[in-house]
């Protein structure tokens, strides 16, 4: 696959549908200003180090494969984001102030550890013969040269060398600005481009990995369903339910909308006034999904308890849950995970979680047993 170098502004218009970067700046929750100067130049740097190389030989195989998978997975791990309690020990106003800055970290980590699968599976050789480093001080747009992608003949998972490769990713001094420091390890710990979970893995790391196993997977079966297409299309994004988390079950069956007119640029399709959003309210209205079992009979315990009562709302919308009813049997952080990895959680607060029908039912059940007895 021979390329020239590309502009950022020409590989979206190419490969990102027109509808991308404005959910985006919805799911952001930030003004477009900020959005233009936080989210826009990292993904305008993961076009500049990819630019139209593809992922890997078995899934995002197409030409723009990398840049389509990496925008895909920031999105979804922004979105992701509003159900995850980062730091369970903060206060209300210390979430309120750090949310924001761990959304952008997961989008970041996101799109860096998609740079790094791809370096590891592809090798670029520039017109004249000598082999790219991604470890030049350049991204390969800027390399001067025209080049030809080749997938490795000994692909290799990228971890500790990574540091080396994103000097070329990350600006110097980009993250100066987070309070405290510690958000700068999270960001380091977060990018993972082997996809594996750790131990002792944080809640943004396990945001940022679950992410991008949903894209990967959820491509892997829409490529397996049809025949590749020799040529790059304009990508659609893996859906949430409203600004909460996805289960594996609905971004796998949705995975991504077909082809789209290309957009004329980033700032252009930030300023669409036509912007279609799934809300939380439409996602209660979906069929309930199918619960882990231990998610089950945790509610079901939780019906049993009557102090737990006044901590506990059933409604049209689900079941609220407090942060004290989180806490039954386990931390909240733990019973919250549980919730969230079940994909039940369809609203989170700071000491609360809204949970759909289907769980509001399992409970509702429970109760009405326990009325009986």
């Amino acid at each position: 696959m021979h390329s020239k170098p590309t502009t950022p502004k020409t590989l979206f218009e190419k490969l990102v549908g027109p509808r991308h970067f404005p959910e985006l700046l919805v799911a952001t929750s930030l003004g477009r200003a900020q959005f233009l100067g936080e989210y826009v130049p990292v993904a305008e740097r993961l076009a500049m180090c990819v630019q139209d190389l593809p992922l890997t030989p078995d899934v995002f195989k197409q030409p723009g494969g990398a840049l389509q998978c990496g925008l895909q997975a920031g999105l979804l791990a922004v979105r992701a984001s509003d159900a995850t309690i980062f730091l369970p020990k903060a206060t209300a106003q210390e979430r309120q102030k750090n949310d924001p800055i761990f959304r952008w970290l997961a989008y970041c980590a996101a799109l860096a550890s998609t740079y790094l699968i791809c370096l590891g599976q592809v090798e670029v050789v520039l017109d004249g013969g000598e082999t790219f480093s991604f470890a030049s001080h350049v991204p390969l747009s800027q390399a001067g040269k025209g080049f030809t992608a080749n997938w490795k003949a000994s692909p290799s998972g990228v971890n500790e060398a990574g540091l080396i490769y994103l000097q070329s990713f990350f600006y110097s001094g980009q993250f100066a600005h987070l309070e405290p420091p510690s958000m700068v390890a999270a960001l380091g710990g977060a990018i993972n481009p082997l996809l594996a979970a750790t131990p002792h893995e944080s809640p943004l790391g396990r945001v940022v990995r679950t992410s991008l196993a949903l894209v990967i997977e959820a491509q892997r079966q829409r490529e397996a369903a049809s025949i590749a297409d020799a040529e790059p299309v304009a990508m659609g994004d893996v859906p949430v339910q409203g600004k909460a988390v996805a289960s594996a079950r609905l971004a796998q069956a949705d995975a991504l909308r077909p082809a789209q007119a290309p957009a004329s640029e980033v700032q252009a399709a930030v300023a669409a006034p036509a912007v279609a959003l799934r809300t939380s309210q439409a996602a209660t209205k979906q069929a309930p999904l199918t619960i882990n079992s231990k998610v089950v009979e945790w509610a079901q315990a939780l019906a049993l308890i009557e102090s737990m009562d006044g901590e506990i709302t059933v409604d049209d919308k689900g079941i609220r849950l407090s942060r004290k009813a989180l806490g039954f049997g386990a931390t909240p952080k733990e019973n919250y995970t549980a919730l969230y990895e079940a994909g039940v959680v369809i609203e989170k607060g700071a000491d609360f979680a809204l949970c759909n029908r289907a769980l509001a039912d399992v409970y509702a059940q429970a109760k009405k047993k326990v009325s009986k007895a």
